[in-house]
């Protein structure tokens, strides 16, 4: 589990402060066991079923994204841009927990989405 941590993370200080913040429901239950379970729900067959629909959707998006995410490459980032015809803010060194170690870049992408959202 804190080898999630380590990897998804390229701040320190907000590595160790989530860790803090995220570990203890996992420190309560068997740690491996209820992270195990959370990961085995997770299907790439939900995903794949929506996809095609992306390109249809009519909203205001944008998208940060790490990239030097370890789990959700780039390319991922890129496809999903892509699709929907939204901005993508490549965080240089940014790993899988962007809107911990960046919550500056995340900020900046939503109030943009909100006032392209606003000016429609």
């Amino acid at each position: 589990m804190m080898v999630l941590f380590f990897r998804g993370h390229d701040d320190v200080g907000r590595m160790k402060e989530s860790l803090g913040v995220h570990w203890l429901p996992y420190a309560e239950e068997a740690a491996s066991e209820a992270l195990e379970r959370q990961i085995r729900w997770l299907d790439v067959r939900d995903t794949l079923a929506i996809a095609g629909n992306l390109p249809r959707l009519q909203v205001p998006a944008a998208l940060v994204w790490g990239a030097a995410d370890p789990f959700q490459k780039l390319r991922y980032g890129e496809r999903l841009a892509e699709d929907l015809r939204a901005p993508l803010d490549r965080v240089s060194g940014g790993k899988h927990f962007v809107p911990e170690d960046h919550p500056d870049r995340v900020t900046a992408a939503v109030a943009d989405v909100v006032k392209r959202s606003t000016l429609q």
